[in-house]
C-alpha cells in the first residue's frame, strides 16, 4: 500500500532508527494464507453463490535481521481454484480515477460513490475487509473496500483512520499459470509503504455480494440469484487455492489452501 506524503513522512521518521544488515532467510515464519468458499444459496448446474474469505497473514518479524518489521510484500498472487467463478459482469462498475477524488473523511464517501450508500444502478461494492501494517514498531490498522472495477478488474480501498490516510490498489484477474490446478488468479501489486520502510503484515476480504432480480420471461416472473462468487466442486472433491507472495527484502512464499467440498 502506498499512503500520502504525511505517511510517508512518518514512515521515513521511524525507519531512520531501523539499521538494516544482511538478510537471512532461514528463520522466517512462512507467512500464513487461507482461502476459503462458504454455500450460501442452492446449487445449479452453474454453481451455487456463496462468499469467498481471503485471509493473509498475520506476518512476523524476523529475527535475524535487525529489521523489526516482516517481509515487505511487493506483489500478492491469489489463484483460485478450478469449480470458483467470479462474476464480476454481473454487477455495476466503479473507476479508481473516480475514487481518487474521495474527501479525505473515508470510507463512507467511498460507499457515497460507489457502495451502498450510492443507487442500486451504481452499487458497485463486493467485498469488505481490514487490513494492518508495520512501520518500525508501530502497528496500525486499516479498513478495506472492494469494487467492482469491471474488465476483470477489483479496485480495493483502504484507509488508515488514525492517520487519516488512504490508497487505492488496483487487482486484475486472469486465467492462473498453472491450468491443471487453478481456474483464475488475482493480481494485486502492493505499492511501497511509507517510503519502503513498512510492510502489509496482515488482510482480511470477504467477497460477499448477492443480488435477487427479478425478471419477466414469457408474462411470468421469475426470480435469479446473482453472486459475485460462484462454487461448483471440481471432480476431486477440493477446492484447491494457493497465494504467492513477492517480497522486496525477502524470497517468494506460496501457501497452498485446500478446502473440502
Amino acid at each position: 500500500m502506498r499512503f500520502k506524503r504525511a505517511y510517508i513522512v512518518f514512515g521515513l521518521a521511524l525507519a531512520a532508527t531501523v539499521a538494516f544488515a544482511s538478510v537471512s532467510w532461514a528463520t522466517h515464519t512462512p507467512q500464513p494464507a487461507s482461502v476459503t468458499f462458504t454455500k450460501t444459496g442452492k446449487e445449479t448446474s452453474k454453481g451455487a453463490p456463496g462468499t469467498l474469505a481471503i485471509d493473509l497473514g498475520p506476518d512476523v518479524d524476523d529475527p535475524a535481521t535487525p529489521d523489526p518489521v516482516p517481509p515487505k510484500p511487493t506483489n500478492v498472487d491469489v489463484d483460485l481454484s478450478k469449480g470458483l467463478t467470479f462474476g464480476g459482469s454481473q454487477f455495476p462498475t466503479c473507476s479508481a480515477a473516480s475514487l481518487e477524488g474521495v474527501p479525505p473523511t473515508g470510507p463512507g464517501s467511498a460507499q457515497s460513490l460507489c457502495g451502498n450508500e450510492a443507487p442500486k444502478s451504481k452499487n458497485a461494492l463486493i467485498a469488505t475487509g481490514t487490513a494492518k501494517a508495520q512501520v518500525g514498531p508501530n502497528v496500525l490498522d486499516a479498513t478495506a473496500l472492494a469494487f467492482n472495477g469491471g474488465a476483470n478488474s477489483v479496485i480495493i480501498y483502504a484507509r488508515v483512520d488514525a492517520l487519516s490516510l488512504t490508497t487505492i490498489l488496483n487487482c486484475t484477474l486472469s486465467p492462473a499459470p498453472d491450468q491443471s490446478k487453478f481456474k483464475s488468479r488475482f493480481a494485486c501489486p502492493v505499492p511501497p509503504l511509507a517510503g519502503g520502510a513498512g510492510a502489509l503484515t496482515e488482510f482480511h476480504l470477504k467477497f460477499d455480494r448477492v443480488e435477487k432480480k427479478v425478471k419477466k420471461k414469457h408474462g411470468k416472473k421469475k426470480k435469479k440469484i446473482y453472486s459475485i462468487i460462484t462454487g461448483k466442486c471440481p471432480e476431486d472433491g477440493q477446492y484447491q487455492n494457493q497465494v504467492t507472495f513477492t517480497y522486496s527484502d525477502h524470497e517468494p512464499e506460496t501457501a497452498v489452501s485446500n478446502q473440502p467440498c
